[in-house]
């Protein structure tokens, strides 16, 4: 037998009262313990869309103002006669004793939900508890009206949901509740469990997996997620108590640790610093390991004077464009930003205070730029002068820019290769000229390409070191011998002449490497002369 306890409301702001003071009260149970009340839960729709409002009115809805006692709408839809599969659904994280559910409608014979089905989550499934309860409303214009179904039995559970069966419809197929409030006490806190299990599933789902540089292995997270899957199997099947918790989360914990800490290492990526900063979660390194799902989440630790963000790139320059603060918080807030670089010791600003809105309630984690002209420095920092956030999260600072290389050694030995190429003795060398080729190409590639940084370079240089000292043993042409003739002669400097004009002919065999007679990495009119001389004085 269903039980029901109906009744009218003149006064509106009543029932806002009393909603109040029985989502806040705490009760003892009859051996003398305290009973914790519900937690707000996790309310998702299935088959159902919002239409107004916000699914948290459906358990905690704030009267519109003193003049109008009355609750908010939560709009959603479509409602029709006949519904399929159409479920609100409450997941609180904590095992939790359901009584009751209070349903609070407003014009509700006009648009009220109708008939409806209870069902709890046990053993992997849902169960049914009560199925299709008439709603019993007696109202139809246009005041509250509070219905109040108690369960048969009491379930315990981690999730509850409310099936609608049907629901009225007379002016479209919106539905407007005021509450669908499941009522109960928690019976054990696993909600701190089930968040060390979010936050674990959440850094697997955001993380890059692969080799490059700030990626993760595939291992890594498949161990990540062996600790969590484990311990939610354990969750379902009902065998965690209370002590298990503590130690369950230690063990999330640590699983965590050793996972960011098994990120491959970053090439070249500057030191982040914060400073007016309390850091309650995470660290600076986050900051520029190219990860979304890895961030530190700060408050101001003197509200009074500005944060700051800074990037070292540890005397390397930079010529950068603009920076980018990619951040969340737990609704939308604003950041007023402005840019800062160090030019010689001295700390000049390149980008004015900007407000910057992130709306993290519809987005999520978010990103503005600070733009600014082309500016080359090795430290760089955004300057956060106010947050309408009390805290938020900052997840990476990415930079547009091109660091200054120096090729020069390079440069060198890349005419040096070429010059061993064309040195006919090499040809007795097949493996060895190949092995030479295949270092040089991507040498010469990296010397042309934007993305050159000054770690590719170094290492290219050493591998192009190595194949040319291959051929130690090959005899050299003298510097100056820029055709191979076997000796100084007045046409390599004839050749050298048209090289520097641009005249040289395809059938013109001329070596780079050889006419730079002075090393200093430029072919000019002095390597023509050192020639000239050299000729003269035999």
């Amino acid at each position: 037998m269903k039980a029901f306890k109906t009744s009218k409301r003149v006064l509106s702001s009543l029932i806002a009262i009393m909603l109040l003071v029985m989502s806040c009260q705490s009760f003892l149970a009859a051996d003398g313990d305290e009973k914790k009340p519900l937690n707000i839960p996790e309310i998702t729709l299935e088959n159902l869309q919002v239409r107004g409002g916000s699914t948290t009115y459906l358990v905690d809805n704030p009267p519109y103002s003193e003049t109008a006692p009355t609750m908010r709408d939560f709009d959603f839809g479509p409602g029709s006669d006949n519904m399929q599969d159409a479920y609100i659904v409450y997941n609180y994280g904590n095992e939790v004793m359901i009584e009751s559910l209070t349903l609070v409608g407003w014009w509700p014979k006009d648009q009220a939900v109708k008939n409806i089905s209870l069902e709890y989550f046990k053993d992997g499934q849902w169960v049914t508890a009560q199925e299709n309860i008439e709603v019993p409303w007696q109202t139809s214009g246009g005041t509250e009206e509070e219905v109040e179904i108690t369960l048969t039995e009491p379930v315990t559970t981690m999730k509850f949901r409310v099936k609608i069966n049907s629901a009225y419809h007379s002016w479209s197929d919106k539905i407007c509740m005021h509450l669908m409030r499941p009522n109960g006490y928690i019976v054990t806190e696993f909600k701190p469990l089930t968040d060390a299990i979010a936050q674990a599933e959440k850094l697997v789902s955001q993380v890059l997996i692969g080799n490059k540089d700030g990626e993760f292995s595939q291992d890594a997270v498949d161990s990540l997620n062996a600790v969590t899957n484990e311990i939610k199997e354990k969750l379902d099947a009902g065998l965690v108590t209370a002590d298990d918790i503590p130690v369950m989360i230690e063990q999330i914990e640590t699983a965590i640790e050793e996972f960011t800490s098994s990120q491959n290492p970053m090439e070249n990526a500057p030191a982040a610093e914060a400073e007016n900063l309390t850091v309650s979660l995470g660290n600076t390194a986050y900051l520029t390991d190219r990860q979304i799902s890895t961030g530190m989440t700060v408050s101001f630790t003197d509200s009074e004077n500005p944060a700051y963000l800074t990037l070292d790139f540890s005397g390397k320059n930079l010529n950068a464009t603009g920076l980018t603060l990619l951040a969340s918080s737990s609704d939308k807030f604003t950041l007023n930003m402005s840019a800062e670089a160090e030019i010689d010791g001295v700390w000049t600003e390149i980008a004015a205070g900007t407000d910057f809105n992130y709306r993290c309630d519809v987005q999520g984690t978010e990103g503005h730029k600070i733009t600014f002209d082309s500016c080359t420095a090795s430290k760089f920092r955004i300057k956060i002068n106010s947050s309408t956030a009390e805290s938020f999260t900052v997840y990476e600072i990415l930079w547009d820019g091109l660091y200054d290389t120096d090729t020069s050694a390079m440069d060198n030995l890349i005419n040096k290769a070429n010059s061993i190429i064309k040195n006919p003795a090499s040809s007795d060398y097949p493996d060895l000229l190949d092995i030479l080729k295949i270092v040089l190409s991507p040498a010469e590639n990296q010397e042309t390409s934007i993305l050159a940084n000054q770690g590719k370079i170094d290492t290219i240089t050493q591998l192009l070191s190595e194949a040319i000292s291959a051929f130690d043993g090959l005899a050299q042409y003298e510097k100056g011998d820029v055709n191979h003739s076997g000796s100084l002669e007045i046409e390599d400097v004839t050749l050298i002449q048209k090289h520097i004009v641009k005249l040289l002919q395809e059938t013109d065999f001329f070596d780079e490497y050889l006419a730079d007679v002075d090393n200093d990495g430029v072919i000019s009119i002095k390597d023509a002369t050192s020639i000239q001389i050299a000729i003269s004085s035999k």
